[in-house]
């Protein structure tokens, strides 16, 4: 959140956190530079991958070592 430059350091201070969420809601800039980046915590698309990967593991019958991407196994 800090390097793509979206994210504010509060700490433990409720006044710093009240101001900085201010200053958030009062600059419009700001919501557009989050839009713009990058979502830092990954596409969203973990849990359709874990199910695939899952699937894969349980309907292996051959030795085929197993991948990442299971879409990507060809038998």
């Amino acid at each position: 959140m800090l390097e793509c430059g979206i994210g504010r350091l509060a700490g433990h201070d409720a006044a710093r956190l009240e101001a900085l969420l201010e200053d958030a809601h009062a600059d419009a800039s700001l919501a557009d530079t989050a839009r713009a980046v990058a979502n830092p915590f990954g596409s969203g698309d973990a849990g359709a991958r874990i199910a695939q990967a899952v699937h894969a593991f349980l309907a292996r019958t051959d030795d085929a070592p197993i991948t990442a991407h299971p879409q990507e196994h060809r038998p």
